[in-house]
């Protein structure tokens, strides 16, 4: 089935194509997480613009059947099944996106340069995908406080653009194959709560940073990094977790040579 649209209704169309032309299965009960961002954008301004007279019948009732605490997978417009092959760079145009969930599906390939343009989105979940490449640039993503690629293919630098997000609460970028320098910067992020980086192959020292206040659990495990460790790692004052106990820091499998670690008891897995 295809439909033919003016130009200023491709956020329409793009809406068709992402949630239309997947094969039903009713079977599949919504996910809560997709029901709320579909809500979301159906709040958006998204369709607040004027349609022609073919797209009026198509593209506008499809949300009227979008009702909260209903469930979407028979909302029109909606068919629930395991998303699949590459994230459309089409995405991009959906500006007034606040939360994206794409975590646990099938998604392959990079991720889009056109996620940049999503200036309005706070949380990023791309987790437990075969999704590949370098990490795109989210320097734009100014609001964003979570995001989560782990358990995914991607490869090469952490672009230091993450480092400078100042809302960010929670990185999971764990289980991938990003190598070289862990930007230090991470450790100084005046939100930031949680950073996992374990299981990926940094390999360069961490240099000194100046502590965070919020950050309290962090997971550098399974990496290749190697030098002394940073005594400013020891003054991130509300650590609690970094396994098992400074409460604690994971640093299993790292490579490292202590020139200079503070007194006191610390464990290293």
């Amino acid at each position: 089935m295809g439909f033919k649209f003016h130009y200023n209704q491709v956020l329409c169309l793009l809406f068709l194509f992402l949630y239309a032309r997947f094969e039903v299965n009713s079977t599949v009960i919504c996910n809560p997480k997709e029901s709320l961002a579909l809500l979301q954008f159906k709040n958006t301004n998204a369709f607040n613009v004027t349609v022609s007279s073919s797209a009026e019948d198509v593209c506008t009732p499809q949300t009227l059947s979008w009702v909260e605490r209903t469930d979407c997978c028979f909302w029109k417009g909606v068919t629930c099944d395991n998303a699949t092959g590459p994230i459309p760079a089409s995405f991009g145009n959906l500006t007034q996106l606040t939360a994206l969930w794409l975590d646990e599906n099938a998604l392959t390939g990079q991720v889009p340069s056109s996620i940049s343009k999503l200036e309005q989105l706070t949380y990023l979940e791309l987790s437990i995908n075969s999704l590949a490449g370098q990490i795109p640039n989210f320097g734009n993503l100014s609001k964003l406080t979570f995001l989560s690629l782990s358990w995914n293919n991607f490869s090469g630098p952490l672009p230091y653009h993450v480092s400078r997000l100042p809302y960010l609460t929670d990185i999971d970028l764990s289980h991938n194959f990003l190598s070289g320098k862990m930007p230090s910067e991470l450790f100084s992020l005046p939100s930031l709560q949680s950073l996992q980086l374990n299981d990926n192959t940094f390999s360069a020292p961490i240099d000194q940073f100046e502590p965070s206040n919020s950050l309290s659990d962090v997971d550098l495990s399974n990496n290749k990094i190697s030098g002394s460790i940073p005594s400013s790692m020891f003054k991130l004052e509300k650590l609690l977790f970094i396994f098992p106990q400074i409460t604690s820091v994971a640093l299993s499998n790292w490579t490292y040579y202590c020139n200079y670690i503070p007194s006191g008891d610390y464990s290293f897995i």
